[in-house]
């Protein structure tokens, strides 16, 4: 990826204007702002796991059930730190973003370099059938009321876990690519890195053993509120109002406080402009939005949160 100007097509329909030219140093990433953002995820996700244990001495089962959440938000941000090192835009280094993605994917048991070869693809074919991220979003753009809701909601029972069992593979040539990516020695140190990493987890939440039923904390959390907000946040981001043709479509959230509790770090709110921009880093975003947003945002593509696009969304459904 070079530091000239990446834009897409499909990502410049229902916007006003024409994106500009960047100068060399908006692709500049920063290491600080890089390593603020991974230790402001991992660092509180270790201390409510280890929080559990002492939770469940002290008051039981249900004294540990309100972890959930919390601990499924972290575990959800960490996608989003993982989808910066995949771009190679946290940090400055191709090495630093490697290792930290990861480092990442082995907690979130996601293969880095697979990861990376399908967000390539999505980036190129969202809105297509193709998209590995279709799921969020794809087919529901006549839907009624009733199945969007399901749609949202089901995450919550682990629908999507089951979901995953029937997921349409990527065309043999992208498989081929990430097969690339993933040779045998990177699966022997995924395979390994993630066995290390869940051990870890484990020993953390249970205090070495202490409780093992703590050791559900993490997966639970992870299969129920991190999927929900991550099928909810990429609904909100590509979902095409009724108005707009096809399914090919972006949106930006303006930032505020429940949005940034609950689905964005690492600005990844500002969704229009990584799209245009994807070798931009998050560091340089907010800036980017506020000199050159005008130039390509409508009225459409920009929302003030998360619940306002669920709200207009919906009342846009057919009754």
């Amino acid at each position: 990826m070079t530091v000239e100007m990446i834009v897409s097509d499909k990502a410049m329909r229902g916007m006003g204007g024409a994106p500009v030219k960047l100068e060399r140093t908006w692709y500049e990433a920063s290491d600080r702002f890089g390593a603020f953002q991974t230790a402001i995820h991992i660092i509180p996700l270790l201390f409510l796991l280890a929080l559990a244990t002492p939770l469940w001495q002290w008051g039981g089962p249900l004294a540990v059930v309100p972890l959930v959440i919390p601990v499924g938000v972290l575990t959800y941000k960490l996608t989003i730190v993982l989808h910066d090192c995949a771009h190679l835009t946290l940090f400055r280094t191709r090495r630093y973003n490697r290792l930290v993605g990861r480092l990442v994917g082995f907690v979130l048991g996601s293969d880095y370099s697979q990861f990376q070869t399908m967000h390539f693809l999505h980036h190129r074919a969202f809105g297509e059938a193709i998209d590995p991220q279709g799921r969020d979003y794809l087919g529901l753009h006549e839907a009624s009321r009733a199945r969007i809701l399901w749609h949202l909601l089901r995450p919550l029972i682990s629908y999507n876990l089951f979901k995953l069992l029937s997921f349409q593979p990527a065309p043999a040539g992208q498989r081929r690519e990430a097969a690339k990516q993933s040779n045998r020695l990177g699966s022997l140190r995924f395979v390994a890195g993630t066995l290390i990493a869940q051990f870890f987890i484990v020993a953390v939440a249970t205090a070495g053993g202490t409780v093992w039923w703590n050791a559900l904390l993490f997966p639970v959390s992870a299969a129920t509120v991190a999927l929900f907000l991550s099928q909810l946040r990429g609904f909100c981001e590509h979902i095409a109002p009724v108005s707009v043709p096809g399914e090919a479509f972006v949106r930006t959230h303006q930032p505020n406080l429940l949005d940034r509790l609950l689905f964005y770090g690492v600005n990844f709110n500002y969704h229009v402009e990584h799209h245009l921009y994807p070798a931009v880093p998050a560091c340089r975003l907010p800036e980017l939005h506020r000199i050159y947003g005008d130039r390509f945002h409508s009225r459409d593509t920009m929302s003030p949160s998360i619940l306002a696009t669920v709200r207009s969304r919906l009342a846009q459904c057919p009754s």
